[in-house]
């Protein structure tokens, strides 16, 4: 990740010199792995009672190699690159929508000021917001240093998913927020589950990518206790959105092999999925047994055995109530957070827990629509282009985890979507056109 020379003078003196990529790598693995970071300097800080200060401190942390990697030591200059002042325009962009959707609506000025799913808070906060995310892949100007970045990134949350884990083990449950805003008890978190799904899967992917055993009994080891979490404390949207995930790297693997070995490949999975159906309910009485032997509650399991797993949960009349505010509202739409007096007082995050009605909802049927077909086409002709496992796997992983945005979330307030805009869109054009380290020969 970070390379760091050592150079000797006098058998005494030593000289430690990063260059410039070294440090835009430390602050795309902070920037990713701030979660874990989070953690960590809240527990040391623990020992000093200062651990209210560890989002600030944590910022301030990833935030600094962002800064010296754009400043000339020598003449004290900034040395800003294209990739990042257009990213830095479109975060400017952002801030002056979200200012004339005010000026438009100064009735939304209570949902922006919220200390909880805020503007602020959620969105352009350096220490909690999301957008910023959008300037990781700006700063990356080496194909192979990516690859090992987000090789750290994976364990790292994979490290944050553990401490999780054992944290609501020893609690005896997770908290969250209900309709009203309050925090309660609960056997599952959703944001966990999509946590537990990037890991997995980018560990499912060094798992094919490493060629020494010991390292790919690791990966593995850590991809099947992630897929693991994700069933037992994940939400429905994110079983899903792993399974999406899966389909797709079965999709990669399989595209480059001859027309019989892919019919072979489909035909067995066919198969499975027809025993999977037959026998799942002996299958998943089993887990649930074994579960409720160890002590351990899983909601999705309970679901999938009672039937109600495709239960609409309260989705349906937010749904509705979106698409009754798209008819009525005009051509421009409702604005930056427009759902958010119609949701919010029944719901207490107030978003529609839908992308594509969100962007209707905020940019208007036209210009959302617009944005949404480009957003699909750019991800379609991204993946079909990829040329190598490297390449592909990191795209996969971070497409799966935004399959969240059509069950839950605002896109507004989630990193992982700015980090897809950020692959799609800011990435260095040497990095993204050309093969990532190699093309993946099946024999």
């Amino acid at each position: 990740m970070i390379g760091v020379r050592m150079i000797k003078r006098n058998s005494v003196k030593l000289r430690i010199k990063m260059d410039r990529n070294s440090i835009g790598d430390l602050f795309f693995v902070l920037l990713l792995s701030q979660d874990f970071l989070r953690i960590l300097l809240g527990r040391c800080l623990g020992f000093f009672r200062l651990s209210r200060y560890s989002h600030v401190i944590t910022s301030i942390v990833i935030f600094i190699p962002f800064l010296w990697c754009h400043v000339n030591i020598k003449t004290k200059r900034m040395k800003i690159s294209k990739r990042v002042a257009k990213a830095c325009l479109f975060i400017l962009c952002i801030i002056c929508f979200f200012v004339v959707s005010y000026i438009c609506h100064p009735s939304y000025a209570e949902w922006y000021l919220r200390d909880t799913y805020g503007v602020w808070d959620a969105v352009f906060s350096p220490a909690s917001g999301s957008i910023y995310t959008i300037l990781a892949f700006t700063v990356v100007r080496n194909k192979e240093h990516i690859v090992k970045n987000f090789k750290y990134i994976a364990i790292m949350k994979f490290l944050a998913c553990l401490y999780q884990v054992f944290t609501a083990l020893s609690r005896g449950y997770w908290e969250a927020y209900d309709s009203k805003g309050e925090i309660i008890e609960s056997t599952y978190n959703v944001d966990f589950g999509y946590k537990a799904a990037f890991a997995g899967l980018l560990l499912l992917l060094y798992f094919i990518l490493e060629k020494k055993k010991i390292y790919r009994i690791f990966y593995l080891t850590g991809s099947l206790i992630s897929t693991l979490w994700v069933v037992i404390y994940g939400s429905r949207g994110a079983i899903f959105a792993y399974g999406i995930g899966l389909i797709f790297f079965l999709g990669y693997y399989i595209r480059a092999l001859p027309k019989v070995k892919q019919l072979l490949i489909w035909c067995v999975s066919l198969l499975g999925l027809i025993g999977i159906s037959t026998f799942y309910e002996t299958a998943v009485s089993g887990i649930y047994f074994l579960l409720n032997k160890s002590n351990i509650n899983s909601r999705t399991i309970a679901m999938l055995l009672d039937g109600s797993f495709m239960n609409e949960n309260g989705r349906d009349r937010i749904s509705s109530m979106t698409l009754e505010l798209i008819k009525n509202q005009g051509i421009f739409g409702s604005g930056a957070f427009g759902d958010r007096p119609l949701i919010g007082p029944h719901y207490y995050w107030g978003y529609c827990h839908n992308i594509a009605l969100e962007f209707l909802v905020d940019f208007g049927v036209i210009l959302g629509t617009i944005l949404l077909v480009v957003l699909a086409v750019k991800c379609i002709t991204y993946y079909l282009n990829c040329d190598s496992w490297e390449q592909a796997g990191i795209f996969i992983a971070i497409f799966a985890v935004n399959i969240k945005l059509f069950f839950s979330d605002t896109f507004w307030g989630f990193s992982y979507f700015w980090l897809l805009l950020s692959c799609l869109f800011f990435m260095d054009p040497k990095v993204q056109n050309s093969r990532f380290i190699r093309k993946l020969v099946y024999k």
